[in-house]
C-alpha cells in the first residue's frame, strides 16, 4: 500500500510539472499576442490621428484580478511589489481594470483574504507566510472637515 502512494503521488507531481510547463507556454504566447495587439492599436491610432494612449478595458471582474494576481505570486514562488506584479500583468497580456495602473491592481488585491502584506507594497501567499511575517492592516480614520462659520 506504501508502494502504491509513492508510485501514485510520483504520477501526479509528474504530470503537474507537465501542466505546469503548458501553462507556462501559454502564457508566454498570451504575452507575445498581447503585446502584437498593443502594437496593431498603437498602430490604428497613429493612422487615425489619435495619438492618445487609451485606458485598458476592463474585461474581467474584481475575482478575476485577484486570481491573476495570486497566479503570478504563486509562480513567482515569493512575494512581489506591487510594480512587479503590474509588470507581469501587462507582459501575460492580462486586462487590468480602470486605467491600467498599479493602483487599480492594488485595489483589488488588499481585500484578498490569500494574499498577505508582507512589505509595504508587498505581496505574498498568505498560506505560505507565517502570521508574524505579515503586516497588520491599519484602518485610518477620515479626516472630518471643519466648517468654517461664514460671517453674516
Amino acid at each position: 500500500m506504501d508502494n502504491y502512494l509513492q508510485e501514485r503521488q510520483q504520477a501526479l507531481e509528474k504530470e503537474m510539472n507537465s501542466l505546469q510547463a503548458q501553462r507556462n507556454a501559454i502564457d508566454l504566447q498570451l504575452a507575445l499576442v498581447g503585446k502584437k495587439l498593443d502594437l496593431v492599436r498603437q498602430m490604428v491610432r497613429l493612422e487615425s490621428g489619435n495619438d492618445e494612449p487609451q485606458a485598458t478595458v476592463t474585461l474581467g471582474t474584481g475575482s478575476d484580478v485577484k486570481s491573476l494576481a495570486r497566479q503570478i505570486i504563486e509562480d513567482a514562488g515569493k512575494p512581489l511589489h506591487i510594480s512587479e506584479i503590474h509588470r507581469q500583468f501587462l507582459d501575460r497580456g492580462y486586462a487590468i481594470p480602470g486605467e491600467g495602473t498599479p493602483f487599480n491592481i492594488l485595489a483589488h488585491i488588499v481585500r484578498d483574504k490569500t494574499l498577505a502584506r508582507v512589505a509595504r507594497g508587498t505581496y505574498a501567499l498568505a498560506a505560505n507566510t507565517p502570521e508574524s511575517a505579515r503586516l497588520p492592516i491599519v484602518k485610518t480614520k477620515k479626516k472630518r472637515r471643519r466648517s468654517r462659520k461664514r460671517p453674516a
